[in-house]
């Protein structure tokens, strides 16, 4: 900013040397009403003044530049800034979710694992069950035969075929319960 401030200030003094010098008698440089220097030729006075304007144009243009310079260098570190927060966000993000990935591993694996334990249980009971079941068929053949004897020996024993010595007759439970009076 002071190059700026000190490029309009000498822009300021060139432009009154050369239009003063312009309205005096032209061999003289004359500033603020004051002859600085008289008796130069007229066109080193105005080689002179081009000179001094080119001087503070380009005093000027460099320190806008400068300018334009510190504000893209102030801009750029405040992207890079940002930049570098976007990053430290995404590293944090993507070690919480490694930590997070170790855990949801280890419980897939404990799952994992409880299933295979639940699935041989269940394949242990449908064994069990298996077997339970052959059982009470086999049971219910060993009962339809018993009734089919019993209701074998019952008729003959209606029919006085057999002799009651040898035949015990076992009671109905249901007949029993049917001919048992009520209370």
């Amino acid at each position: 900013m002071f190059f700026v401030i000190l490029a309009l200030v000498i822009t300021a003094i060139v432009a009154d040397v050369a239009v003063e010098s312009a309205f005096a008698d032209g061999t003289s440089f004359v500033a603020a009403g004051q002859d600085l220097a008289t008796g130069i030729d007229p066109a080193i006075v105005i080689l002179a003044i081009a000179g001094a304007s080119a001087f503070a144009a380009m005093l000027l243009v460099s320190s806008l530049g400068r300018l334009r310079r510190r504000s893209r260098s102030v801009n750029l570190s405040a992207q890079r800034e940002e930049v570098s927060q976007a990053e430290a966000a995404l590293e944090s993000r993507r070690l919480m979710i490694e930590g997070r990935l170790d855990e949801l591993q280890r419980n897939h694996d404990e799952v994992l694992a409880k299933r295979d334990e639940l699935l041989g249980e269940v394949e242990r009971l449908r064994v069990r069950h298996d077997e339970l079941e052959q059982q009470v068929r086999e049971r219910h053949r060993e009962i339809s035969a018993a009734r089919h004897e019993l209701e074998g020996l019952e008729a003959a024993a209606v029919a006085g075929e057999t002799e009651e010595a040898d035949l015990t007759v076992v009671p109905d439970v249901a007949e029993t319960s049917a001919d048992r009076p009520r209370r």
